[in-house]
């Protein structure tokens, strides 16, 4: 500050940087550890939920491959993810917070008012599992 008490270009830039320093490590803080409360991350970035979008998928494909016509208004049926790899629609589904624990799981789908709808369910080890899911489909 000089004798008016004004602010001078060097004080400013140097408040601009000591903000823009704390916004960067702000968002390092945030990738780090409110996405693994909330997911879970691994180094490329996939979450859990990523994974169920990825299972829901292959559900898609293999319902459309396999009972594209055959479903009625108010049909509901599963299948599961070792179904799915037998039939080659999916690889083996790993945990994106460790990649030496795979997943099971399974998708219920439902055919309702013309539309079907997916809903996955999948178990990673002791990492993660979705609410809902019932253990009697485990492989």
């Amino acid at each position: 500050m000089n004798n008016k008490g004004e602010i001078g270009i060097k004080e400013a830039l140097i408040f601009i940087s000591i903000m823009c320093l704390s916004i960067l490590v702000t968002m390092v803080m945030y990738n780090r550890t409110v996405k693994d409360i909330f997911g879970g991350t691994s180094m490329d970035g996939l979450t859990y939920q990523d994974t169920e979008e990825k299972v829901t998928k292959a559900a898609k494909d293999y319902n459309f491959n396999h009972n594209k016509n055959q479903l009625e208004n108010g049909d509901r049926n599963k299948i599961t993810i070792k179904e799915m790899q037998n039939e080659g629609t999916i690889d083996i589904v790993v945990d994106p917070k460790d990649n030496n624990v795979t997943c099971t799981g399974y998708v219920e789908f439902t055919m309702k008012n013309g539309e079907i709808t997916y809903d996955p369910y999948i178990k990673c080890g002791s990492n993660y599992h979705t609410k809902g899911y019932n253990a009697n489909y485990d492989a």
